[in-house]
């Protein structure tokens, strides 16, 4: 038991150090350490978690795994996506990787909800994911005003070229980087509204820092899910409590949505106004349209739709990227994937607790939604850090929903 017990807290460990490098995921080639199947450093972080859970299998000598419902749409979705790559519509190739990048790093998930067992090492997480967060935004802050200085570093990551009007970041493109750090705004603005005054001291400066990286990324789509998570946040509020935070959350939605209408949002479709990537993006959106017409139900192939394009780009949408290379079957799982999720995160969303509300809980779920909200009109599940960060989220969701119903979380 005593062994078992320190594999444990190594496995707790190792979670916190996969929250921490989240963002900073490399290519294993760059240290020249070459491993079969293995290509980054979250990759091998994954592998050595599932090898300790493996021990503690082995010296308990019991199969015990809690899966909290997601093993079945998980593994269908992992079925049809293994079926479409060998078996594509149009074209002979092989698309394996990022079937088996997605499903394999949906390990954490299940890592952290077997592991993770009370409120106290769910905090140490979400704090590690934090300073994690903090670190990345600061570095892109540096990269804006100081944009030759961290090339060295950056090319380690990515080997990209750096702009000085437009920041690739730690993630390649400026996007990729946005999707990320965009996510965390509601998860922390819940704790920044909604926790006790000493606290705010840490989350005011990580939720500036945080919005100045946005801005500086000169990118669009955050706005989007900024504002869907906040306006998930804000009626998760007006269910519970009905308190005068709702004025305040209120009006930052509401200046939010001036911002998306009148600066870089909705008026550009209507007066005809749109930039050459957004013509483009409409332009990928048609050509998926047709293609899923031509194959209705088994789609093209997993990823297909980049390779059979001429110009190499995926849809830009996380549902219409789904359509098109899995078809309507593969939508549907998803979809069932999806509502699964907020399921098991939103159980007893509008139930107080011992504090009066469920702030994490709340914060979470709205960054869940802001993360979908950001992949409509973005596609970066093909990025480790960007399928790291989903389940990473689903995991400290549905811990948060199964703590909160026995104690506080904090």
């Amino acid at each position: 038991m005593k062994f078992t017990s320190m594999l444990s807290r190594l496995i707790f460990i190792g979670s916190c150090i996969f929250a921490l490098t989240l963002p900073f995921d490399f290519s294993l080639k760059n240290i020249n350490l070459d491993i079969p199947l293995i290509k980054s450093l979250l990759g091998l972080e994954i592998v050595i978690l599932l090898f300790l859970w493996e021990l503690v299998i082995i010296f308990e000598r019991r199969l015990k795994i809690k899966t909290k419902g997601l093993l079945l749409p998980l593994f269908i979705f992992f079925t049809i996506h293994l079926f479409s790559a060998i078996f594509p519509s149009d074209r002979m190739v092989w698309s394996l990787k990022y079937t088996f990048r997605f499903f394999g790093l949906s390990s954490i998930y299940f890592i952290l909800i077997n592991f993770i067992t009370d409120k106290r090492r769910l905090s140490n997480i979400i704090d590690c994911l934090f300073i994690s967060v903090a670190l990345a935004a600061i570095l892109v802050i540096i990269q804006y005003f100081f944009p030759y200085a961290l090339i060295p570093w950056q090319r380690f990551f990515d080997d990209a070229l750096v702009s000085v009007h437009r920041i690739r970041g730690l993630f390649g493109w400026p996007t990729e980087m946005s999707v990320y750090l965009g996510t965390f705004i509601p998860l922390i603005l819940s704790h920044l509204i909604y926790r006790i005054n000493r606290d705010r001291l840490f989350y005011l400066p990580l939720f500036l820092i945080i919005i100045l990286a946005l801005i500086l990324s000169k990118t669009r789509g955050w706005i989007l899910g900024v504002f869907c998570g906040l306006v998930t946040l804000w009626l998760l509020d007006l269910i519970q409590s009905k308190s005068y935070k709702i004025i305040g959350m209120t009006a930052v939605i509401l200046v939010i949505s001036i911002i998306i209408f009148w600066n870089r949002g909705l008026f550009k479709f209507i007066a005809s106004d749109l930039e050459p990537s957004e013509k483009g993006r409409l332009i990928f959106a048609k050509d998926a349209l047709k293609a899923i017409q031509a194959h209705p139900f088994k789609g093209m192939g997993a990823d297909m739709f980049y390779w059979n394009s001429a110009y190499h780009c995926r849809t830009h949408n996380i549902f219409l990227e789904t359509a098109v290379n899995l078809g309507i079957f593969g939508l549907l799982v998803l979809l069932w994937l999806f509502y699964d999720i907020f399921k098991l995160i939103g159980r007893g969303l509008s139930k107080p607790t011992a504090d009066g509300n469920r702030y994490l809980q709340w914060g979470i779920f709205a960054s869940l939604v802001s993360f979908l909200a950001c992949n409509q009109v973005d596609y970066f599940w093909h990025k480790h850090e960007i399928i790291g960060l989903f389940w990473f989220i689903v995991g400290i969701g549905v811990l948060a929903a199964s703590l909160t119903k026995k104690v506080q979380v904090y």
